[in-house]
C-alpha cells in the first residue's frame, strides 16, 4: 500500500536534494533519466538530512530508486 513516505526531493540547477524526516541509517539513492537511460548514484547517511545528487538536466522522465542499509526501498518519479 501506499503511504507518506519520510523522504521529499526537490531539483534545481542540475542537483537532486532527498531530504530525510527521520534517521534511516546509510542509504543509497540510485537516480535514472528513463528517456535516456542515464544514471546517478550516491550514497550517504539519511541523519545528515540532506543526500545531494548532481544530474545532468536533460529532459525527460526521471525515477529514483532510494535503498535503506534495512533493506527498504522507496521509489519515485519526477519529469524536467
Amino acid at each position: 500500500p501506499r503511504g507518506i513516505t519520510p523522504i521529499s526531493g526537490i531539483y534545481t540547477n542540475g542537483v537532486l536534494e532527498l531530504c530525510f524526516a527521520v534517521d534511516m541509517g546509510t542509504i543509497i539513492a540510485t537516480v535514472t533519466n528513463t528517456t535516456t537511460g542515464e544514471m546517478w548514484c550516491e550514497s550517504g547517511n539519511s541523519n545528515d538530512g540532506v543526500l545531494s545528487v548532481e544530474i545532468t538536466p536533460t529532459p525527460g522522465n526521471y525515477s529514483v530508486t532510494i535503498e535503506t542499509q534495512n533493506g527498504d526501498i522507496y521509489l519515485g518519479m519526477f519529469a524536467l
